[in-house]
């Protein structure tokens, strides 16, 4: 539109242009900020003229009927005029808008606000708009020009001394002001400046023929924020126009780029040696897969793949079904295709579901078959420490009745909102077991622990804080349970709870303050596989040692017997070479080299050991004997079993742990494979196909790490 005879309007030199010429949104936006900058903000009536033309001239229905329609009128001239010359674009607009101007209905009448002689009391003129029918013809240039003025009224102008450097558009202004008043653009000649813009836009830069911008290190970074192809070269290419590099980046490029890293990513897994493999499974719904051609999605089982002690993310395999061996033949034929090593394999890690530990068709059982040797079993101690204590609440409480909730009182009352609870007056639980963390360590924390760390606190001192009572816990998930020891102290805490309960919610408080807390700070910050039998043998006191009923205490032990791997020789071995007595790590060599002088026969009948309970060192947690010249253990079968070399360290010289103790970054949990087994799930609905599946949750992996640093 022409600003001439608005700027003439909005100042009061003349009328109101013709009614066809209508302005936009923006255009009045424009004019009511720019009265109401600094440097008008004194002009009263300045500012009641403009905001008069937009309530009255820019809000009608039909106005907004225009501005729709002349949006999809220029979408159309540029898909009509695909290809060809800017003046012939510029043509179809005008030749499409000049229909819409013919057919909109008649704005209502506009008051145009004109200064009197006195400026204080402005008087009101009602001037009736202009029909417009289709037998009307537009109004030209010429009629638009009649009204532009040869000079800018006084209130409009803009003096140089209020101007900062933090005003640009300011500036703008003033100079595109200064035009006007010097005559240039309102001759009412047909030039170009006559088309006044009081924000003139930049042009834009040079596009290069050329692609300047290497993506090949940013690549990892744009996979970490999951952008699409279109965000992301939207974003390089105004990256490169601020920076002032001649080059626009296309969804073209970004593909090809993603695509080349991808295959790099998966070609530095060639000709990899694994010798330590960490593994977990899940069912993904909503996968998106290729058939014939066309994308769908359903539901698949995966098993994500980890490299520890460093977490780099191997991909993951599809297993038909959730058995062992469909998880093994899945697990082999994916190394295979990345050409991964298993040859050195040593250790394996996952969580202790049977599918995993079966002594026949697990998938631990099932490899040690396939490579001929047995393996290091590193069972999550996380997970260990969660099952006695849902056993133990169930027993007091009730069974689970889904993925998320409980049967009982207590464990519907758990499950609630308990941030709207008031606090209730109780007495402090004592636990001579608790540590205050220090303040590098509570960095360190999730938010979750950091939120069972104040419970924690709270707990003892007798207070629940107000800011931390008003503080809404993770929802409870019988896969998420440190939120759900987060609500039992809570619960313990507020007054929701019916006094007949309270005896059992202190005993699950009692159990979380002085077991389970303990015991999960101890892993997580002691979570070598070296302190694995440790760990166990410390969570076998702590029950013993707090919970008193008998009942619930064969419970308890009854669940860790179960999954009392960390008690099996192999591990209470290595436990035994780190230890930092010398005597202990003495007797461990001992052990083992006595053990390679026997017989180089490999036992692959993994049983789990009879725990002694009545162990004073973790050392004796296992029955191990000497029977017929050759080192046995006794089984939780009651039977004997041959013990064989640890397998890592198999091929260790043992006379160094004489001087300095065994060492492994191995971990004794899963928690970071449970991390990228989101990983997986995110990736497996965003693309499709394995290989490009795996791969694109490597770059994410990649670039992570690279923002951590």
């Amino acid at each position: 539109m022409t600003l001439g005879p608005y700027l003439s309007f909005i100042g009061g030199k003349a009328p109101l242009p013709d009614p066809a010429i209508l302005p936009t949104y923006g255009d009045a936006l424009r004019y009511l900020s720019y009265c109401a900058s600094p440097t008008h903000a004194g002009t009263p009536l300045l500012h009641q003229v403009a905001q008069t033309f937009l309530d009255t001239y820019c809000c009608s229905d039909s106005h907004k009927t225009l501005v729709r329609r002349l949006k999809k009128t220029r979408e159309q001239a540029l898909r009509h005029c695909k290809g060809k010359g800017a003046e012939t674009v510029r043509k179809r607009k005008e030749e499409l808008e000049q229909k819409i101007f013919v057919t909109i209905s008649p704005s209502p009448a506009v008051q145009i606000l004109t200064p009197p002689s006195d400026p204080t009391t402005p008087e009101v003129v009602e001037e009736p708009t202009a029909e417009i029918s289709v037998d009307t013809p537009v109004p030209d240039d010429s009629a638009r020009d009649q009204h532009t003025p040869t000079d800018i009224p006084p209130d409009l102008e803009v003096p140089s001394d209020n101007l900062t450097p933090n005003q640009p558009r300011l500036r703008k202004r003033r100079h595109s002001l200064q035009l006007l008043a010097d005559g240039e653009g309102s001759d009412g000649d047909d030039s170009d400046d006559s088309d006044f813009d009081p924000y003139p836009k930049t042009p834009p830069a040079k596009r290069s023929r050329y692609n300047l911008t290497n993506l090949t290190e940013l690549t990892p970074r744009l996979a970490a924020e999951q952008l699409s192809n279109k965000a992301a070269a939207r974003l390089l290419t105004r990256y490169n126009e601020v920076v002032g590099i001649p080059d626009k980046v296309t969804e073209k490029k970004i593909r090809g780029i993603k695509s080349q890293s991808k295959e790099a990513v998966l070609k530095e897994l060639s000709g990899l040696s694994l010798d330590s493999l960490y593994f977990d499974g899940r069912k993904d719904k909503g996968t998106l897969i290729s058939i014939d051609g066309t994308l769908r999605r359903r539901e698949e089982e995966h098993t994500t793949l980890v490299q520890q002690p460093s977490g780099r993310y191997l991909g993951f395999a599809t297993p038909q079904s959730g058995t062992g061996a469909d998880t093994v033949k899945a697990i082999l034929e994916h190394c295979d295709e990345l050409e991964i090593d298993l040859s050195k394999l040593r250790t394996c890690g996952c969580d202790g579901t049977s599918t995993n530990t079966g002594r026949h068709a697990g998938v631990i059982a099932l490899l040690e078959k396939h490579l001929r040797r047995s393996l290091q079993r590193s069972i999550c101690c996380l997970h260990r420490i969660e099952l006695p204590f849902r056993h133990y609440f169930c027993s007091l409480d009730g069974v689970t009745t889904g993925p998320n909730s409980f049967s009982g009182p207590l464990g519907t009352l758990a499950a609630g909102t308990l941030h709207n609870m008031e606090p209730r007056k109780f007495s402090p639980l004592s636990s001579p077991e608790f540590t205050p963390l220090p303040d590098d360590v509570l960095k360190r924390l999730s938010w979750d622990q950091k939120v069972l760390y104040r419970h924690v606190v709270a707990v003892q001192n007798g207070f629940l804080p107000a800011k931390l009572s008003r503080t809404e816990i993770g929802p409870l998930c019988h896969a998420r349970w440190i939120t759900f020891q987060s609500r039992i102290l809570r619960l313990f805490m507020t007054s929701g709870v019916p006094s007949k309960f309270l005896p059992k919610l202190r005993k699950l408080a009692n159990y979380v303050l002085n077991v389970y807390f303990p015991l999960h700070m101890d892993i997580k910050y002691k979570s070598s596989i070296v302190y694995g039998c440790v760990n166990l043998f410390k969570e076998i006191s702590l029950v013993k040692k707090f919970v008193k009923n008998k009942a619930e205490q064969g419970l308890i032990l009854s669940c860790i017997q179960g999954n009392s791997y960390f008690a099996h020789p192999h591990n209470v071995l290595i436990s035994m070479l780190g230890d930092e007595c010398y005597s202990i790590r003495k007797e461990a060599i001992d052990i083992i080299v006595d053990i390679r002088s026997c017989s180089d026969d490999q036992n692959l009948n993994y049983l789990l050991p009879k725990v002694n309970f009545e162990a004073v060192h973790f050392r004796n947690l296992c029955s191990i004997s000497k029977n017929d010249g050759r080192w046995v253990y006794l089984t939780f079968l009651e039977t004997y079993e041959y013990i064989t070399e640890p397998p890592l360290t198999i091929d260790l010289d043992l006379s160094n742990f004489l001087i300095d103790r065994f060492t492994s970054d191995l971990p004794c949990h899963t928690q970071s494979v449970e991390r990228l087994v989101k990983v997986t799930t995110d990736v497996s609905k965003r693309v499709s196909g394995r290989l490009n599946q795996s791969a694109e949750g490597m770059l994410i992996v990649k670039g992570r790490k690279e923002r951590r640093k």
